[in-house]
């Protein structure tokens, strides 16, 4: 009976000592790092607070832009599918947003969250530079008007001159809130979509 004592602290000794042997490599080896890796750069103060006064104008805009882009496209018969594809571009781009804030005020920041993020983000920008181009192009064959350019030369009613200013602001804040942002992962591969 002793010797079948000895035989079994023996035996869970060793198998706590192989335990606390594979924590030391784990630790030695870096294993468990923080969530800052090297290819990830957290927003500092001033781009944090930022981003925050964009997310903030955003949301006050996007109702707005929403309403406006609804009565036009009664009044323009816009295809209810460009229509739908700029308000979702609106909102993700805003939960984007949103999102990224929420991942740093939880000190809880990923750098893979952040890439995918950021690529989202760059789709939804490029979306509404799209979709402006769209808008706009509506509005001058509107008018008569051939070039874009040239819309802004002639006297536009209060509804389009009210839509296109909103989705020039919106896809604006947008961008720089992407600038804001791409800075944060710093990979050659991640390159603006043109």
């Amino acid at each position: 009976m002793t010797l079948n004592r000895q035989q079994f602290f023996c035996k869970n000794n060793l198998q706590l000592r192989n335990v606390l042997l594979f924590l030391t490599l784990v630790f030695a080896c870096g294993w468990l790092k923080p969530a800052y890796t090297a290819d990830f750069e957290p927003l500092d103060e001033m781009a944090l607070m930022s981003l925050k006064k964009h997310s903030k104008a955003m949301q006050q805009l996007a109702p707005q832009l929403r309403v406006q882009l609804r009565s036009v496209r009664m009044n323009m018969k816009f295809d209810v599918r460009e229509i739908h594809n700029i308000e979702r571009s609106i909102g993700k781009a805003l939960s984007d947003v949103e999102r990224m804030l929420a991942m740093h005020n939880t000190d809880r920041v990923n750098s893979i969250r952040a890439r995918f993020l950021v690529d989202d983000l760059r789709r939804k920008a490029a979306a509404l530079t799209q979709g402006l181009a769209h808008v706009t192009l509506r509005v001058a064959k509107k008018y008569g008007v051939t070039d874009q350019q040239a819309i802004n030369d002639i006297q536009l009613s209060e509804e389009d001159a009210q839509l296109l200013s909103l989705l020039r602001d919106y896809s604006q804040l947008v961008n720089q809130s992407l600038q804001l942002v791409s800075g944060m992962v710093e990979d050659e591969s991640l390159q603006p979509i043109q």
